[in-house]
Parts: structure tokens; C-alpha cells; sequence
């Protein structure tokens, strides 16, 4: 006899395959989202945007809804860490298997300081050619 994997949801209890199925219904919503990476700005470029205003925002965002398909880099983001330090995160968050980075993703910097812009993007293009 095949063992069932249960998950229990309530009053609801769901074998392997409906949990597999759950899971990957709730995955591909995860990563629909769009993410605006800024401690001041807003985007310019539609409303369905989540906002993160620091590193720690960002972290928490994609720690807790998965990876987006879209990051908006900001470099200076006030005090603390910066967008740098976020693309840094989030290039060693997939190498290690923490989060995915999904095929179709995109990123921009829309960043005004002109060295960060360049760190950032190089340091992505740089990753996502060797991926």
C-alpha cells in the first residue's frame, strides 16, 4: 500500500497529488507580483506594484510571497543596506536554493546614482549569463 501524504487544512485533508497540485497553484501566484525596490519613490509606470522602502522590506517580501517576476532596483535606499546589497541577497538567496528565480524574471534600475545602477545590473547580467 502506497503511504498517503496528508496535509490539514481545517476540516480538509488533502493527499499528495491535491497537496502538490495546492502548492503549485500558490507558487505561480507568488511570483506574479512585481516588485518596486525605493525608500522615497513611487513607480511612475502603473499601480500593481508592492513597494518595498528598504532591504529589510525587500527581504521580507520575497521571503514571504517567493520570488517576483519583475524588480525595480533602487541603489540608495536612505540608511542601512542598499539595492546593491538586496541583488547581492538575492543572486546568494538562489545559489543556495532558498528562493527561486523564476526563467522569465526581470529587472531594472531605476536608480539615479549612476555607480550603483552600473553594480547592480552588472552584477545581475553577470549572474543570470552563468545561470
Amino acid at each position: 500500500m502506497k503511504p498517503k501524504a496528508v496535509y490539514n487544512d481545517g476540516n480538509k485533508n488533502l493527499d499528495y497529488a491535491e497537496q502538490t497540485a495546492e502548492y503549485e497553484r500558490n507558487n505561480s501566484l507568488m511570483v506574479s507580483y512585481k516588485l518596486y525596490l525605493d525608500d522615497i519613490r513611487v513607480p511612475d509606470y502603473g499601480d500593481d506594484w508592492i513597494i518595498a522602502r528598504s532591504f529589510d522590506d525587500g527581504l521580507y517580501t520575497v521571503v514571504e510571497h517567493g520570488c517576483p517576476r519583475v524588480i525595480s532596483f533602487d541603489h540608495d535606499l536612505g540608511t542601512g543596506m542598499s539595492g546593491m546589497d538586496f541583488a547581492k541577497w538575492l543572486v546568494d538567496a538562489d545559489i543556495r536554493g532558498l528562493i527561486t528565480i523564476p526563467d522569465d524574471f526581470t529587472y531594472f534600475c531605476h536608480s539615479a546614482n549612476p555607480v550603483g545602477r552600473a553594480n547592480i545590473l552588472g552584477l545581475l547580467d553577470g549572474y543570470f549569463e552563468q545561470r
